[in-house]
Protein backbone atom coordinates (compact mmCIF):
# COMPACT_ATOMS: atom_id res chain seq x y z
CA UNK A 1 0.00 0.00 0.00
CA UNK A 2 1.73 3.38 -1.18
CA UNK A 3 1.56 5.91 1.61
CA UNK A 4 0.60 9.68 0.52
CA UNK A 5 3.46 12.15 0.05
CA UNK A 6 3.15 15.30 2.00
CA UNK A 7 4.10 18.19 0.49
CA UNK A 8 6.49 20.12 2.83
CA UNK A 9 3.99 23.21 3.74
CA UNK A 10 0.64 20.92 4.83
CA UNK A 11 -0.23 22.39 7.82
CA UNK A 12 -0.83 20.39 10.71
CA UNK A 13 -4.80 20.37 10.06
CA UNK A 14 -4.14 19.13 6.17
CA UNK A 15 -1.96 16.26 7.80
CA UNK A 16 -5.05 15.43 10.49
CA UNK A 17 -7.57 15.84 7.56
CA UNK A 18 -5.82 13.16 5.71
CA UNK A 19 -5.37 10.67 8.50
CA UNK A 20 -9.27 11.05 8.67
CA UNK A 21 -9.92 10.23 4.90
CA UNK A 22 -6.91 6.93 5.98
CA UNK A 23 -8.96 6.15 8.88
CA UNK A 24 -12.45 5.90 6.76
CA UNK A 25 -11.01 3.77 4.28
CA UNK A 26 -9.17 1.47 6.50
CA UNK A 27 -5.63 2.53 5.29
CA UNK A 28 -3.81 1.87 8.92
CA UNK A 29 -0.55 2.93 7.26
CA UNK A 30 -1.21 5.66 5.58
CA UNK A 31 -3.22 7.39 8.81
CA UNK A 32 -0.34 6.27 10.83
CA UNK A 33 2.18 7.98 8.16
CA UNK A 34 0.03 11.15 8.55
CA UNK A 35 0.02 11.40 12.03
CA UNK A 36 3.95 10.92 12.23
CA UNK A 37 4.52 13.35 9.76
CA UNK A 38 2.28 16.46 12.21
CA UNK A 39 5.01 18.65 13.30
CA UNK A 40 4.33 18.53 17.10
CA UNK A 41 5.97 21.76 17.89
CA UNK A 42 3.96 23.40 15.17
CA UNK A 43 0.99 22.31 17.57
CA UNK A 44 -0.93 25.02 18.69
CA UNK A 45 -1.06 25.04 22.40
CA UNK A 46 -5.08 25.28 22.47
CA UNK A 47 -7.28 24.41 19.55
CA UNK A 48 -11.38 22.39 19.43
CA UNK A 49 -10.88 19.27 20.26
CA UNK A 50 -11.93 18.01 16.64
CA UNK A 51 -8.93 19.40 15.59
CA UNK A 52 -6.66 17.62 17.59
CA UNK A 53 -4.02 14.80 16.51
CA UNK A 54 -4.90 14.00 19.55
CA UNK A 55 -8.66 12.96 18.47
CA UNK A 56 -7.73 11.51 15.56
CA UNK A 57 -5.16 9.08 17.56
CA UNK A 58 -8.36 8.12 19.96
CA UNK A 59 -10.08 7.35 16.62
CA UNK A 60 -7.39 5.60 15.07
CA UNK A 61 -7.05 3.13 18.46
CA UNK A 62 -10.72 2.20 18.08
CA UNK A 63 -10.30 1.60 14.46
CA UNK A 64 -7.15 -0.46 14.42
CA UNK A 65 -7.41 -3.86 13.40
CA UNK A 66 -5.25 -4.94 16.75
CA UNK A 67 -2.96 -7.65 15.64
CA UNK A 68 0.51 -6.75 17.67
CA UNK A 69 1.49 -4.59 20.02
CA UNK A 70 4.33 -3.93 18.89
CA UNK A 71 3.27 -2.70 15.82
CA UNK A 72 1.22 0.06 17.16
CA UNK A 73 4.28 1.14 19.29
CA UNK A 74 7.02 1.44 16.64
CA UNK A 75 4.56 2.87 14.68
CA UNK A 76 3.29 6.10 16.87
CA UNK A 77 6.14 8.42 17.10
CA UNK A 78 7.14 9.09 20.51
CA UNK A 79 7.15 13.06 19.48
CA UNK A 80 3.56 12.75 19.94
CA UNK A 81 3.51 10.54 22.52
CA UNK A 82 5.11 12.98 24.18
CA UNK A 83 2.70 15.91 23.44
CA UNK A 84 -0.33 13.29 24.24
CA UNK A 85 1.18 13.23 27.81
CA UNK A 86 2.62 16.64 28.55
CA UNK A 87 0.23 18.28 26.77
CA UNK A 88 -3.00 16.35 26.10
CA UNK A 89 -4.44 17.31 29.93
CA UNK A 90 -4.72 21.16 28.89
CA UNK A 91 -5.21 21.50 25.93
CA UNK A 92 -7.84 18.32 25.28
CA UNK A 93 -10.42 19.88 28.05
CA UNK A 94 -9.61 17.84 30.85
CA UNK A 95 -9.40 14.23 29.28
CA UNK A 96 -5.94 12.69 30.26
CA UNK A 97 -3.85 9.74 27.78
CA UNK A 98 -6.82 8.69 25.19
CA UNK A 99 -10.07 9.64 27.42
CA UNK A 100 -12.69 7.79 28.65
CA UNK A 101 -13.92 6.33 25.20
CA UNK A 102 -10.76 4.69 24.40
CA UNK A 103 -10.18 3.36 27.84
CA UNK A 104 -13.65 1.58 27.48
CA UNK A 105 -12.83 0.91 24.52
CA UNK A 106 -9.53 -0.74 25.06
CA UNK A 107 -10.34 -2.89 28.11
CA UNK A 108 -13.31 -4.63 26.40
CA UNK A 109 -10.26 -6.82 24.87
CA UNK A 110 -7.48 -8.36 26.66
CA UNK A 111 -5.16 -8.08 23.63
CA UNK A 112 -6.31 -4.18 23.45
CA UNK A 113 -5.66 -3.51 26.72
CA UNK A 114 -2.24 -4.51 26.61
CA UNK A 115 -1.10 -2.67 24.26
CA UNK A 116 -3.32 0.36 25.79
CA UNK A 117 -1.00 -0.38 28.72
CA UNK A 118 2.15 -0.99 26.81
CA UNK A 119 1.72 2.96 25.12
CA UNK A 120 0.93 4.30 28.51
CA UNK A 121 4.07 2.21 30.30
CA UNK A 122 6.27 3.73 27.47
CA UNK A 123 5.34 7.04 27.75
CA UNK A 124 5.51 7.10 31.73
CA UNK A 125 8.98 5.63 31.27
CA UNK A 126 10.06 8.35 28.62
CA UNK A 127 9.07 11.17 30.41
CA UNK A 128 9.29 9.93 33.85
CA UNK A 129 5.89 10.74 35.49
CA UNK A 130 2.36 9.21 35.43
CA UNK A 131 -0.42 11.08 34.42
CA UNK A 132 -3.83 11.67 35.86
CA UNK A 133 -6.48 10.01 34.94
CA UNK A 134 -10.29 11.51 34.83
CA UNK A 135 -12.53 10.05 37.39
CA UNK A 136 -14.65 8.35 34.34
CA UNK A 137 -11.10 6.49 33.31
CA UNK A 138 -11.26 4.96 37.21
CA UNK A 139 -14.44 3.85 37.14
CA UNK A 140 -14.17 2.33 33.92
CA UNK A 141 -11.03 0.42 35.18
CA UNK A 142 -12.82 -0.62 38.42
CA UNK A 143 -16.23 -1.80 36.94
CA UNK A 144 -13.87 -4.40 34.97
CA UNK A 145 -15.44 -7.89 35.96
CA UNK A 146 -12.84 -10.23 33.61
CA UNK A 147 -10.73 -11.77 36.05
CA UNK A 148 -8.65 -12.77 33.12
CA UNK A 149 -7.77 -8.77 32.79
CA UNK A 150 -7.62 -8.32 36.13
CA UNK A 151 -3.80 -8.14 36.25
CA UNK A 152 -3.65 -5.43 33.20
CA UNK A 153 -6.20 -3.37 35.06
CA UNK A 154 -3.94 -3.75 38.32
CA UNK A 155 -1.35 -2.54 36.63
CA UNK A 156 -3.12 0.80 35.28
CA UNK A 157 -4.65 1.90 38.82
CA UNK A 158 -1.13 1.09 40.00
CA UNK A 159 0.69 2.77 37.66
CA UNK A 160 -1.83 6.08 38.42
CA UNK A 161 -2.27 5.72 41.97
CA UNK A 162 -0.31 8.43 43.46
CA UNK A 163 -1.78 11.20 41.32
CA UNK A 164 -4.93 10.02 42.25
CA UNK A 165 -7.76 12.89 43.85
CA UNK A 166 -9.18 11.85 46.53
CA UNK A 167 -12.03 11.98 45.26
CA UNK A 168 -11.12 9.12 42.62
CA UNK A 169 -9.77 7.18 45.93
CA UNK A 170 -12.97 7.47 47.51
CA UNK A 171 -14.70 6.72 44.22
CA UNK A 172 -13.48 3.17 44.19
CA UNK A 173 -15.01 2.58 47.48
CA UNK A 174 -18.58 3.60 46.26
CA UNK A 175 -18.70 0.95 43.43
CA UNK A 176 -18.53 -2.04 45.51
CA UNK A 177 -16.87 -3.71 42.52
CA UNK A 178 -15.26 -6.89 44.13
CA UNK A 179 -11.76 -6.36 41.55
CA UNK A 180 -11.69 -2.60 42.38
CA UNK A 181 -12.03 -3.59 46.06
CA UNK A 182 -9.50 -6.34 46.39
CA UNK A 183 -7.10 -3.98 44.54
CA UNK A 184 -7.93 -0.67 47.28
CA UNK A 185 -7.53 -3.30 50.33
CA UNK A 186 -3.97 -3.86 49.18
CA UNK A 187 -3.62 -0.18 49.02
CA UNK A 188 -5.46 0.76 52.13
CA UNK A 189 -2.60 2.14 54.37
CA UNK A 190 -1.13 4.49 51.20
CA UNK A 191 -4.99 5.32 50.16
CA UNK A 192 -5.49 6.79 53.70
CA UNK A 193 -2.09 8.06 54.29
CA UNK A 194 -2.30 9.87 51.26
CA UNK A 195 -5.48 11.36 51.70
CA UNK A 196 -4.29 12.79 54.88
CA UNK A 197 -1.15 14.02 53.72
CA UNK A 198 -2.93 15.85 50.98
CA UNK A 199 -6.15 17.50 52.81
CA UNK A 200 -5.51 17.90 56.27
CA UNK A 201 -9.50 19.23 56.70
CA UNK A 202 -10.35 15.97 55.65
CA UNK A 203 -13.16 15.12 57.53
CA UNK A 204 -12.52 11.81 59.71
CA UNK A 205 -15.68 10.61 60.09
CA UNK A 206 -16.13 10.83 55.96
CA UNK A 207 -12.47 8.65 56.35
CA UNK A 208 -13.51 5.85 58.37
CA UNK A 209 -16.62 5.53 56.93
CA UNK A 210 -14.94 5.37 53.25
CA UNK A 211 -12.74 2.49 54.91
CA UNK A 212 -15.54 0.59 56.68
CA UNK A 213 -17.65 0.18 53.58
CA UNK A 214 -15.34 -1.74 52.16
CA UNK A 215 -14.29 -4.09 55.44
CA UNK A 216 -11.68 -1.89 56.86
CA UNK A 217 -13.26 -0.14 59.50
CA UNK A 218 -11.02 -1.21 62.12
CA UNK A 219 -7.94 0.09 60.09
CA UNK A 220 -9.49 3.56 59.59
CA UNK A 221 -10.21 3.73 63.18
CA UNK A 222 -6.83 2.95 64.59
CA UNK A 223 -5.07 5.05 61.52
CA UNK A 224 -7.49 8.07 62.39
CA UNK A 225 -6.74 7.81 66.07
CA UNK A 226 -2.64 7.17 65.67
CA UNK A 227 -1.64 9.27 62.92
CA UNK A 228 -4.23 12.16 62.72
CA UNK A 229 -6.61 13.51 64.59
CA UNK A 230 -6.14 14.51 68.78
CA UNK A 231 -9.35 16.92 68.52
CA UNK A 232 -11.34 15.96 71.45
CA UNK A 233 -14.61 15.96 69.54
CA UNK A 234 -13.11 13.60 66.95
CA UNK A 235 -12.19 10.87 69.16
CA UNK A 236 -15.67 11.63 70.87
CA UNK A 237 -17.51 11.04 67.67
CA UNK A 238 -15.28 8.26 66.78
CA UNK A 239 -15.74 6.63 70.00
CA UNK A 240 -19.33 6.81 69.82
CA UNK A 241 -19.45 5.27 65.99
CA UNK A 242 -17.35 2.67 67.40
CA UNK A 243 -19.72 1.91 69.99
CA UNK A 244 -22.63 1.65 67.27
CA UNK A 245 -20.69 -0.85 65.71
CA UNK A 246 -20.65 -3.34 67.95
CA UNK A 247 -22.56 -6.19 67.38
CA UNK A 248 -24.94 -7.28 70.24
CA UNK A 249 -25.61 -10.89 71.59
CA UNK A 250 -28.95 -10.17 70.52
CA UNK A 251 -28.30 -9.08 66.86
CA UNK A 252 -26.27 -12.50 66.71
CA UNK A 253 -29.39 -14.45 68.00
CA UNK A 254 -31.47 -12.52 65.19
CA UNK A 255 -29.14 -13.64 62.59
CA UNK A 256 -29.16 -17.53 63.59
CA UNK A 257 -32.59 -17.22 63.82
CA UNK A 258 -33.40 -16.09 60.56
CA UNK A 259 -34.15 -19.70 57.70
CA UNK A 260 -34.34 -19.23 53.85
CA UNK A 261 -37.84 -21.43 54.61
CA UNK A 262 -39.00 -18.42 56.78
CA UNK A 263 -41.69 -15.43 55.54
CA UNK A 264 -40.40 -12.50 56.74
CA UNK A 265 -42.35 -10.12 58.38
CA UNK A 266 -41.57 -6.99 56.60
CA UNK A 267 -42.70 -2.75 57.18
CA UNK A 268 -42.99 -1.44 53.97
CA UNK A 269 -43.38 2.74 55.24
CA UNK A 270 -44.31 4.54 52.54
CA UNK A 271 -43.59 8.77 52.73
CA UNK A 272 -43.56 11.97 51.35
CA UNK A 273 -44.83 13.87 47.62
CA UNK A 274 -47.24 11.77 45.80
CA UNK A 275 -46.40 12.20 42.24
CA UNK A 276 -46.75 9.10 39.89
CA UNK A 277 -47.43 6.92 42.89
CA UNK A 278 -49.97 4.77 41.08
CA UNK A 279 -48.10 4.15 38.11
CA UNK A 280 -45.06 3.31 40.55
CA UNK A 281 -47.09 1.20 43.14
CA UNK A 282 -47.42 -1.48 40.30
CA UNK A 283 -43.88 -2.21 39.90
CA UNK A 284 -42.74 -2.95 43.34
CA UNK A 285 -42.57 -6.44 42.96
CA UNK A 286 -39.89 -6.39 41.60
CA UNK A 287 -38.45 -5.87 45.10
CA UNK A 288 -39.21 -9.99 45.36
CA UNK A 289 -41.12 -9.16 48.34
CA UNK A 290 -44.45 -10.35 47.68
CA UNK A 291 -43.88 -14.09 49.02
CA UNK A 292 -43.37 -12.52 52.44
CA UNK A 293 -45.52 -11.07 55.28
CA UNK A 294 -45.77 -7.20 54.29
CA UNK A 295 -47.70 -4.68 56.60
CA UNK A 296 -47.87 -1.21 54.95
CA UNK A 297 -47.53 2.36 56.83
CA UNK A 298 -48.19 5.47 54.58
CA UNK A 299 -47.62 9.15 55.89
CA UNK A 300 -47.71 11.29 52.96
CA UNK A 301 -48.85 14.83 52.01
CA UNK A 302 -52.58 15.39 50.76
CA UNK A 303 -51.23 17.65 47.64
CA UNK A 304 -50.21 15.94 44.64
CA UNK A 305 -47.98 17.78 43.12
CA UNK A 306 -45.53 17.72 39.95
CA UNK A 307 -42.22 18.43 39.62
CA UNK A 308 -41.61 21.75 37.61
CA UNK A 309 -39.48 20.79 34.95
CA UNK A 310 -35.65 21.33 34.63
CA UNK A 311 -32.81 20.49 31.86
CA UNK A 312 -31.88 17.35 34.88
CA UNK A 313 -34.82 15.52 34.79
CA UNK A 314 -37.09 16.57 31.71
CA UNK A 315 -36.38 13.45 29.86
CA UNK A 316 -39.31 11.92 32.82
CA UNK A 317 -41.58 14.57 31.46
CA UNK A 318 -41.35 15.35 28.10
CA UNK A 319 -40.53 13.14 24.74
CA UNK A 320 -36.84 13.49 23.50
CA UNK A 321 -37.37 15.92 20.81
CA UNK A 322 -39.35 18.53 23.39
CA UNK A 323 -36.61 17.42 26.38
CA UNK A 324 -34.09 18.62 24.09
CA UNK A 325 -35.66 22.01 22.87
CA UNK A 326 -36.70 22.79 26.37
CA UNK A 327 -33.29 22.00 28.26
CA UNK A 328 -31.18 23.59 25.67
CA UNK A 329 -33.00 27.15 25.31
CA UNK A 330 -33.45 27.09 29.71
CA UNK A 331 -30.03 27.13 29.74
CA UNK A 332 -29.01 29.30 27.59
CA UNK A 333 -31.39 31.88 28.36
CA UNK A 334 -31.65 30.62 33.25
CA UNK A 335 -34.54 29.14 34.74
CA UNK A 336 -35.35 32.67 35.65
CA UNK A 337 -35.90 33.82 32.38
CA UNK A 338 -37.44 31.04 30.42
CA UNK A 339 -40.12 30.69 33.47
CA UNK A 340 -41.01 34.84 33.22
CA UNK A 341 -41.50 34.05 29.49
CA UNK A 342 -44.01 30.75 29.74
CA UNK A 343 -46.08 31.97 32.90
CA UNK A 344 -49.02 29.50 31.69
CA UNK A 345 -46.68 27.09 30.73
CA UNK A 346 -45.32 27.19 34.21
CA UNK A 347 -48.59 26.85 35.61
CA UNK A 348 -49.60 23.63 34.41
CA UNK A 349 -46.99 22.28 36.59
CA UNK A 350 -48.09 24.39 39.94
CA UNK A 351 -51.61 22.82 39.64
CA UNK A 352 -52.37 20.31 42.65
CA UNK A 353 -54.86 17.59 43.34
CA UNK A 354 -55.42 16.69 46.99
CA UNK A 355 -56.01 13.19 48.02
CA UNK A 356 -57.76 11.88 51.07
CA UNK A 357 -56.71 9.78 53.76
CA UNK A 358 -59.94 7.27 52.60
CA UNK A 359 -58.30 7.42 49.15
CA UNK A 360 -54.61 6.51 50.37
CA UNK A 361 -56.13 3.77 52.38
CA UNK A 362 -58.14 2.42 49.83
CA UNK A 363 -55.42 2.12 47.43
CA UNK A 364 -52.54 0.63 49.66
CA UNK A 365 -54.99 -1.36 51.26
CA UNK A 366 -54.37 -0.56 55.02
CA UNK A 367 -55.63 1.58 58.16
CA UNK A 368 -51.96 2.69 58.48
CA UNK A 369 -52.31 6.03 56.80
CA UNK A 370 -52.34 9.62 57.40
CA UNK A 371 -52.73 12.01 55.13
CA UNK A 372 -51.40 15.81 55.89
CA UNK A 373 -51.60 19.42 53.91
CA UNK A 374 -48.35 20.75 53.15
CA UNK A 375 -50.49 24.32 54.36
CA UNK A 376 -51.70 23.29 57.62
CA UNK A 377 -50.20 22.37 61.05
CA UNK A 378 -46.24 21.86 61.08
CA UNK A 379 -44.23 24.21 58.82
CA UNK A 380 -40.89 23.53 57.11
CA UNK A 381 -38.91 25.44 54.92
CA UNK A 382 -37.31 23.18 52.62
CA UNK A 383 -38.07 20.08 51.13
CA UNK A 384 -35.47 18.08 52.51
CA UNK A 385 -36.69 18.71 55.64
CA UNK A 386 -40.17 17.57 54.88
CA UNK A 387 -38.71 14.15 53.81
CA UNK A 388 -37.19 13.37 56.89
CA UNK A 389 -40.21 14.69 58.55
CA UNK A 390 -42.27 11.93 56.57
CA UNK A 391 -39.98 9.34 57.42
CA UNK A 392 -40.07 10.03 60.83
CA UNK A 393 -43.93 9.89 61.46
CA UNK A 394 -44.22 6.87 59.11
CA UNK A 395 -41.31 5.10 61.12
CA UNK A 396 -43.37 5.99 64.25
CA UNK A 397 -46.42 4.53 63.11
CA UNK A 398 -44.72 0.92 63.00
CA UNK A 399 -43.68 1.46 66.72
CA UNK A 400 -47.81 2.48 67.15
CA UNK A 401 -48.76 -1.03 65.81
CA UNK A 402 -46.87 -2.92 68.34
CA UNK A 403 -45.43 -5.40 65.87
CA UNK A 404 -41.80 -6.54 65.75
CA UNK A 405 -40.37 -6.80 62.17
CA UNK A 406 -37.83 -8.76 60.52
CA UNK A 407 -37.42 -5.92 57.65
CA UNK A 408 -38.37 -2.47 57.41
CA UNK A 409 -38.67 -0.91 53.60
CA UNK A 410 -38.68 3.13 53.41
CA UNK A 411 -39.68 4.25 50.02
CA UNK A 412 -40.97 6.89 47.84
CA UNK A 413 -44.06 6.98 46.68
CA UNK A 414 -43.21 7.45 43.07
CA UNK A 415 -40.53 5.13 43.19
CA UNK A 416 -40.35 2.63 40.42
CA UNK A 417 -38.76 -0.44 39.56
CA UNK A 418 -37.99 -2.67 36.14
CA UNK A 419 -39.41 -5.87 35.94
CA UNK A 420 -37.22 -8.97 36.71
CA UNK A 421 -37.09 -12.60 36.90
CA UNK A 422 -34.22 -12.44 39.40
CA UNK A 423 -34.98 -14.89 42.76
CA UNK A 424 -34.35 -12.56 46.02
CA UNK A 425 -33.36 -14.80 48.49
CA UNK A 426 -34.36 -11.91 51.50
CA UNK A 427 -33.69 -14.16 54.50
CA UNK A 428 -30.00 -14.45 53.42
CA UNK A 429 -29.58 -10.85 52.83
CA UNK A 430 -31.05 -10.03 56.52
CA UNK A 431 -28.68 -12.19 57.81
CA UNK A 432 -25.58 -9.75 56.73
CA UNK A 433 -27.21 -6.76 57.67
CA UNK A 434 -27.53 -7.82 61.08
CA UNK A 435 -24.38 -9.46 61.06
CA UNK A 436 -22.79 -6.63 59.15
CA UNK A 437 -24.88 -3.39 60.30
CA UNK A 438 -25.58 -1.50 56.84
CA UNK A 439 -28.75 -0.76 55.78
CA UNK A 440 -29.00 -0.58 51.38
CA UNK A 441 -29.70 2.28 49.72
CA UNK A 442 -31.23 2.77 45.61
CA UNK A 443 -27.40 5.11 45.56
CA UNK A 444 -23.73 3.74 46.02
CA UNK A 445 -22.50 6.04 49.18
CA UNK A 446 -20.70 8.96 48.36
CA UNK A 447 -17.36 10.16 50.03
CA UNK A 448 -15.84 13.31 49.43
CA UNK A 449 -12.62 15.23 50.80
CA UNK A 450 -14.29 18.15 52.13
CA UNK A 451 -16.63 16.02 54.16
CA UNK A 452 -19.14 14.92 52.03
CA UNK A 453 -20.72 11.68 52.84
CA UNK A 454 -24.20 10.52 51.34
CA UNK A 455 -26.47 8.06 49.98
CA UNK A 456 -29.45 7.85 48.03
CA UNK A 457 -32.69 8.69 50.01
CA UNK A 458 -35.33 7.57 47.34
CA UNK A 459 -35.70 4.07 48.98
CA UNK A 460 -33.75 2.17 52.17
CA UNK A 461 -33.90 -1.56 53.30
CA UNK A 462 -32.38 -2.62 56.88
CA UNK A 463 -33.53 -4.76 59.89
CA UNK A 464 -35.97 -2.41 62.06
CA UNK A 465 -33.57 -1.31 64.68
CA UNK A 466 -30.98 -0.03 62.03
CA UNK A 467 -33.99 2.05 60.20
CA UNK A 468 -34.75 3.42 63.50
CA UNK A 469 -31.34 5.27 63.74
CA UNK A 470 -32.22 5.83 59.45
CA UNK A 471 -35.91 7.45 60.76
CA UNK A 472 -34.39 9.75 63.48
CA UNK A 473 -32.19 11.86 61.34
CA UNK A 474 -35.37 14.81 61.36
CA UNK A 475 -34.79 15.07 65.30
CA UNK A 476 -31.26 14.46 65.03
CA UNK A 477 -30.96 17.08 62.27
CA UNK A 478 -33.13 19.64 63.72
CA UNK A 479 -31.01 19.49 66.93
CA UNK A 480 -27.74 19.96 65.16
CA UNK A 481 -28.49 23.08 63.15
CA UNK A 482 -25.72 25.32 62.38
CA UNK A 483 -23.14 23.09 62.38
CA UNK A 484 -23.43 22.73 66.53
CA UNK A 485 -23.14 19.72 68.04
CA UNK A 486 -22.32 16.57 66.89
CA UNK A 487 -18.94 16.67 65.31
CA UNK A 488 -19.14 16.57 61.20
CA UNK A 489 -23.18 16.82 61.46
CA UNK A 490 -24.50 18.75 58.27
CA UNK A 491 -25.31 22.59 59.47
CA UNK A 492 -28.54 21.86 57.60
CA UNK A 493 -31.42 19.31 56.53
CA UNK A 494 -29.89 18.31 53.22
CA UNK A 495 -30.60 15.88 50.71
CA UNK A 496 -28.10 12.05 50.84
CA UNK A 497 -26.11 13.68 53.65
CA UNK A 498 -28.14 14.34 56.97
CA UNK A 499 -29.60 10.95 56.28
CA UNK A 500 -26.24 9.30 55.94
CA UNK A 501 -24.38 11.14 59.14
CA UNK A 502 -27.81 9.88 61.16
CA UNK A 503 -27.19 6.15 60.60
CA UNK A 504 -23.02 6.86 60.56
CA UNK A 505 -22.98 7.85 64.16
CA UNK A 506 -24.88 4.92 65.30
CA UNK A 507 -22.80 2.72 63.06
CA UNK A 508 -24.44 1.69 60.48
CA UNK A 509 -22.97 2.28 57.39
CA UNK A 510 -24.94 1.61 53.30
CA UNK A 511 -24.26 -0.58 50.37
CA UNK A 512 -26.00 -0.11 47.35
CA UNK A 513 -29.34 -1.74 46.67
CA UNK A 514 -28.78 -2.27 43.02
CA UNK A 515 -26.34 -5.04 44.14
CA UNK A 516 -29.42 -6.88 44.45
CA UNK A 517 -32.10 -5.42 42.92
CA UNK A 518 -30.73 -4.27 39.52
CA UNK A 519 -33.70 -3.05 38.29
CA UNK A 520 -34.24 0.28 39.90
CA UNK A 521 -35.98 2.43 37.74
CA UNK A 522 -36.64 6.40 38.07
CA UNK A 523 -39.26 8.56 40.40
CA UNK A 524 -42.21 8.87 38.14
CA UNK A 525 -44.26 12.10 37.74
CA UNK A 526 -48.22 12.34 37.86
CA UNK A 527 -49.60 11.46 34.72
CA UNK A 528 -47.62 13.58 31.84
CA UNK A 529 -49.59 16.57 30.58
CA UNK A 530 -50.41 16.24 26.67
CA UNK A 531 -48.12 17.71 24.69
CA UNK A 532 -51.06 19.64 22.79
CA UNK A 533 -51.89 20.98 26.06
CA UNK A 534 -48.26 22.53 26.46
CA UNK A 535 -48.05 23.70 23.08
CA UNK A 536 -51.34 25.81 23.59
CA UNK A 537 -50.02 27.23 26.62
CA UNK A 538 -47.00 27.74 24.72
CA UNK A 539 -48.71 29.78 22.09
CA UNK A 540 -50.83 31.68 24.42
CA UNK A 541 -47.51 33.20 26.39
CA UNK A 542 -46.20 33.84 23.47
CA UNK A 543 -49.40 36.33 22.51
CA UNK A 544 -49.37 37.43 25.89
CA UNK A 545 -45.71 38.92 24.58
CA UNK A 546 -47.75 40.88 21.95
CA UNK A 547 -44.72 40.18 19.55
CA UNK A 548 -46.04 36.63 17.60
CA UNK A 549 -43.80 33.43 17.99
CA UNK A 550 -39.70 34.38 18.12
CA UNK A 551 -37.22 31.56 17.55
CA UNK A 552 -37.55 29.89 21.22
CA UNK A 553 -41.60 29.58 21.14
CA UNK A 554 -41.31 28.29 17.42
CA UNK A 555 -38.27 25.86 18.67
CA UNK A 556 -40.09 24.40 21.28
CA UNK A 557 -43.93 23.86 19.07
CA UNK A 558 -41.76 22.51 16.55
CA UNK A 559 -40.15 20.14 18.90
CA UNK A 560 -43.87 19.43 20.29
CA UNK A 561 -44.75 18.55 16.61
CA UNK A 562 -42.02 15.93 16.18
CA UNK A 563 -43.57 13.98 18.38
CA UNK A 564 -46.87 13.16 16.49
CA UNK A 565 -48.59 14.15 19.67
CA UNK A 566 -49.89 17.57 18.09
CA UNK A 567 -51.35 17.14 14.77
Amino acid sequence: MKPYAYAPEESWKDLVARARVALNAERWADAVDAINSIDVAQLPKVAPLDDLPYHVLSIFLSQLPYTSSGWLIDKISLALIKWLVNQGRETCGGMPYFGRHIVKFAISDLERLQIYLSVVERAARLFGHNQEMSTAEVSILCNTQDSNRAEWVDRLLDMHFMNFTGEQRNFIFTMWNAHAIAWARRRAIQFIDKDVSEDCVFNALVLIAAYGTTGMFDLAVKIVRQRIFRDPAINAAVDQICHGREISLDRLARSRSVRSERKLRVALCVSGQLRGFRTARQTWSALGLDDHEIHTFVHVWAEVGRKLPAPGHSLRLFPRAFSDAFSRHMMRIGTDEFWSRYPTFRSLYEQKDIVSAEDIKSFYNTDAAVVESQTEGIFLDSNSARMHYKIQACNELIHKSGVDFDLVVRIRPDKTFHHTEKLIDWPEHLKALLIEKFILVDDFPVFLPAGGYGFGDQIAIGCQYDMDRYARTFALQSSNMGGSGLYGFPADHFPHTSLAFSCFYDGVLARSLREIVPTIGEPVDAEPIAMRTIVEAVMHDSLLRGFGHDEIDRDLIDAANLTNSVS
